[in-house]
């Protein structure tokens, strides 16, 4: 995991600052599409999972 990390940030330094800006804010709207996507509070559970019942 440790050298996975190490080749990441390699990447990231090599990266243009712009590039950088654009991905990070893109990696932004994914993470909160999907933060949004799978905690909706609003949300009701659906009748035919079977997670959700009670008995």
């Amino acid at each position: 995991m440790r050298e996975e990390r190490t080749t990441l940030h390699e990447l990231v330094d090599q990266l243009p600052d712009d590039r950088l800006g654009q991905a990070l804010s893109l990696l932004e709207k994914l993470v909160s599409v999907s933060l949004r996507r799978n905690f909706k509070t609003d949300d009701k559970p659906d009748p035919h999972d079977q997670r959700w019942t009670t008995s």
